[in-house]
């Protein structure tokens, strides 16, 4: 399936910003082969993101990704509405996983916008995949 709008998520931020990281060829590969899709940024992923970079690499790195992702033309950061921020609080809430509040966010901006998801954490990717089932269509057993 093809989407216009690709939501990040921090676990692929991290791993194409760190070149060190298992992941990080399989993260550039896919944003250089999804180049042309408006990516949209949760602020709060952002900010984890960040957060991240700075606890495992410095301050200096962080302000380095940061740079990139706010001069970036295709990456846009999506502040989120008090109508939003309650949707995300909602999604939060009615988890039957162990989903931190960023992770929410990426969820309910995903479902909301209609969106791919950039991200390597499964499950994240498995409650997204799962929304776009058709309704009826049976879960697979964890």
């Amino acid at each position: 399936m093809v989407f216009p709008v690709m939501i990040l998520d921090t676990s692929f931020l991290i791993s194409f910003f760190r070149q060190h990281d298992d992941n990080h060829k399989k993260a550039v590969e896919i944003s250089d082969k999804n180049h042309n899709e408006e990516k949209l940024l949760p602020e709060f992923i952002y900010f984890e993101t960040l957060t991240v970079i700075n606890y495992k690499d410095g301050i200096d790195a962080a302000k380095e990704a940061s740079e990139y992702l706010t001069s970036n033309q295709q990456i846009s950061i999506h502040s989120f509405s008090d109508e939003e921020k309650n949707g995300v609080l909602m999604e939060f809430f009615a988890q039957k996983k162990q989903l931190s509040f960023e992770d929410a966010s990426v969820v309910y901006l995903a479902r909301k916008k209609k969106a791919g998801l950039l991200a390597f954490d499964d499950r994240i990717i498995k409650i997204v995949e799962k929304a776009r089932r058709p309704y009826g269509e049976a879960d697979e057993k964890n």
